[in-house]
């Protein structure tokens, strides 16, 4: 095989290795997609959750601006009592505060390693490599010199 075809191969080689590796395991290859749409869906159904929990805040409001009674009973739940009622507390018991689930705190964790450096040294080792062993045949035994037509 000829030096420039062997080399013409070996960086076709070393390139499409990088290209491989890119595709699959780069930052924006298939594996790096896969974890995009897993947190799209996590994403999705946070916002499902956000906008259940709304839709009952929104019930509540509407309520709470309407019905007298509930807003007494938010207000002794506060500690706040009318004067001539009577407050009996009994020890060791602690009412439920009635807490709103506020929803979660999703995060996208990208992974803060950049893969091409090492993508690049591959590649270029896989050219170097495929160079080596396809210019390994072009061998010649001791005392065996091609002669020359002078």
């Amino acid at each position: 095989m000829k030096k420039g075809t062997r080399l013409f191969l070996a960086l076709y080689t070393g390139f499409a290795v990088y290209s491989v590796l890119t595709f699959f395991f780069g930052n924006t290859g298939i594996l790096a997609m896969k974890e995009l749409e897993e947190y799209r869906d996590k994403l999705y159904e946070n916002n499902r959750e956000l906008e259940k929990i709304n839709r009952q805040l929104s019930v509540e409001l509407d309520a709470l601006q309407s019905d007298p009674n509930l807003i007494r009973l938010h207000a002794r739940r506060l500690g706040y009592f009318e004067e001539e009622e009577r407050v009996i507390k009994l020890r060791g018991f602690k009412p439920d505060a009635g807490y709103y689930t506020i929803g979660k705190m999703i995060t996208f964790r990208k992974s803060g390693i950049d893969l091409r450096p090492l993508f690049r040294a591959i590649s270029v080792s896989m050219g170097i490599i495929f160079y080596l062993l396809t210019s390994g045949g072009g061998r010649r035994k001791i005392g065996t010199e091609k002669k020359h037509a002078d």
